[in-house]
């Protein structure tokens, strides 16, 4: 899978910027700072999807944080994300075919050349702000790239992408317009110091929904726990010869409730 040209480097952000923005993107939702994937919102048959703009023998898809980061991240970003589930059976058995053949990274996809549109399930997208950390921006974004294979070669020169655009949950009518993105005010003169200001606040407000998340993500975590806990405790209950484990862990429960009472 060899490129026509060593110099058309796909990992690269500059060379990915410079390519033809000629892929469209169907059934896609927009919000405030652009195209986007509402994952969770209603489907009605209309699963995110793009219009195939280039040909060959077949078509590589790979998906990119459009972000320029450096080499060892975007190798880390290609190894962690997964390609999200084709909507389409025959296009499944296709890429599963072509993999065998030409093996390809987890973000990326292969389909037929005489495929016109590409849809994807609506809800299986990784979340734009699990990649927050690696893009080094509050709201990361993606590209879809497509590349032509012709004669056995992957021509990276003859690549097309599409825009920008995120994978987020739905808009919900109780989030804080710091969360939507709405928060930073930019003043009409823009100064040195006014953006390195707004750069340092970019990047804790960054860090403060990360640990909303991890807080979050940290929470189900105990409830899963305390139920599972639940669970076991109801069936030892009725297990007279438990009974001393049975005490123990009631102990153990109210010394902990007590504990985080305190926090």
């Amino acid at each position: 899978m060899l490129s026509g040209e060593e110099t058309h480097d796909i990992n690269k952000h500059e060379f990915r910027n410079k390519l033809p923005q000629t892929v469209q993107l169907l059934n896609w939702n927009r919000n405030n700072r652009g195209w986007v994937n509402h994952r969770d919102g209603p489907i009605l048959g209309k699963h995110p999807g793009i219009i195939n703009s280039v040909s060959g023998d077949q078509i590589l898809l790979s998906i990119y944080l459009d972000h320029d980061m450096n080499e060892k991240v975007t190798t880390k970003f290609c190894k962690q994300y997964k390609m999200p589930k084709l909507l389409n059976k025959e296009h499944v058995s296709g890429d599963d075919r072509m993999r065998n053949k030409m093996p390809i990274g987890a973000h990326q996809q292969w389909v037929s050349s005489n495929v016109h549109t590409v849809h994807w399930k609506k809800r299986p997208w990784e979340l734009s702000r699990n990649f927050r950390d690696m893009s080094g921006t509050k709201f990361p974004k993606f590209i879809i790239v497509l590349t032509p294979c012709i004669d056995g070669i992957l021509r990276y020169e003859k690549s097309a992408r599409t825009s920008s655009f995120e994978i987020c949950s739905k808009d919900q009518p109780n989030v804080s317009n710091f969360e939507r993105g709405d928060a930073l005010t930019t003043s009409r003169r823009r100064t040195p110091e006014t953006e390195r200001a707004n750069a340092t606040l970019r990047a804790i407000q960054a860090d403060i929904l990360r640990l909303r998340d991890e807080i979050k993500n940290q929470e189900e975590i105990a409830k899963e726990c305390d139920m599972r806990t639940s669970f076991g405790l109801a069936i030892a209950k009725s297990d007279p010869s438990a009974q001393k484990i049975v005490k123990s862990i009631t102990f153990y429960q109210k010394r902990i409730a007590r504990i985080f009472a305190k926090c």
